[in-house]
């Protein structure tokens, strides 16, 4: 299973997000603030971000941005997790945007959100 890491400043939408994830035997890690989460990559890669758009440190745009800069990290999938739709335009200049999950999501959607994003890596 992935190692995922879950990038969400509202704590309760990011352990949702891990018991869904956990139930499905994924190794997730939680981090509520996103410059942290971005300094964190350099020691630990994850198979996939689980990524809030809307942050108050760093958005989620401004967050893959800096992912593509960095050699290290420019590969590294990532899932946009959104209360705002038609956000597909605002992030198609990232290779590493694997789709996007809109909130309130349902177990099922975010799984099978999950399985696509991991499918294309």
């Amino acid at each position: 299973m992935a190692n995922i890491l879950i990038v969400d400043d509202e704590p309760l939408i990011g352990e949702l997000s891990q018991e869904h994830l956990g139930a499905a035997k994924h190794t997730t890690r939680l981090m509520t603030d996103s410059v942290q989460a971005l300094a964190s990559l350099q020691k630990d890669l994850p198979d996939l971000i689980l990524l809030d758009v809307s942050m108050p440190d760093m958005d989620g745009y401004t967050f893959c941005q800096k992912l593509q800069e960095n050699p290290r990290t420019y590969a590294v999938p990532v899932l946009m997790v959104t209360a705002k739709a038609n956000l597909r335009d605002t992030f198609a200049q990232f290779t590493n945007v694997r789709g996007f999950v809109e909130k309130p999501f349902t177990r099922s959607s975010l799984m099978a959100a999950v399985e696509r994003a991991l499918q294309k890596k």
